[in-house]
């Protein structure tokens, strides 16, 4: 039977641990739903606020390690041709998106989608970043990223929130539409 295959963009990963919960949230799921389903994530090699790529971790190559792949690209190489080209190698079934208004870990995932006629679904983990104090810095640019993107992708994406309340909180005022069938992973940490 083959196994789905998910990509997960995230700008920071295991070693990594200076951005917190996000880096927790993806170990998390990864280690859940490994053994049924084949996942490669995309990420850089530094952690939050570094410049110095992990000590010992292998940048711009993919390291299979304990059941999914990683892909810890250098900073000085991202850009949008290597995220297609990601996505064009991986040929995932799911993108799961662990930020809202990333360029390189959201935004262009997403055009890649739309400019490639690409059939994966997405799931998005906007990470706190749809909560009203969030919404509140530049807003206008914030305004304009949830138009087009509910315009662009209403039926193909499904929201990620880590907790109940954060989502039942934040339903009534979502531009997006939310299928039912969105995904929760379980916090080990």
């Amino acid at each position: 039977m083959k196994r789905n295959r998910v990509l997960i963009f995230t700008e920071w990963f295991a070693p990594g641990f200076k951005a917190g919960g996000p880096i927790t949230s993806v170990v998390n799921f990864v280690c859940q739903l490994k053994d049924n389903l084949d996942i490669f994530i995309f990420t850089t090699d530094t952690d939050l606020g570094d410049q110095i790529p992990y000590v010992g971790v292998r940048s711009d190559q993919w390291t299979k390690t304990d059941g999914f792949s990683v892909y810890y690209s250098s900073r000085s190489s991202l850009n949008r041709q290597k995220i297609q080209a990601m996505i064009r190698e991986v040929n995932p079934d799911v993108v799961f998106l662990n930020s809202m208004y990333s360029l390189y870990f959201t935004i262009i995932p997403l055009l890649a989608r739309q400019e490639g006629g690409r059939s994966y679904r997405i799931i998005l983990s906007p990470r706190g970043m749809l909560r009203s104090s969030a919404l509140s810095i530049k807003p206008m640019k914030k305004r304009i990223f949830l138009r087009v993107f509910h315009r662009e992708n209403s039926n193909q994406f499904f929201l990620h929130f880590a907790e109940l309340p954060e989502l039942l909180k934040r339903l009534n005022s979502l531009l997006l539409m939310i299928r039912k069938s969105a995904i929760f992973v379980k916090c080990l940490a």
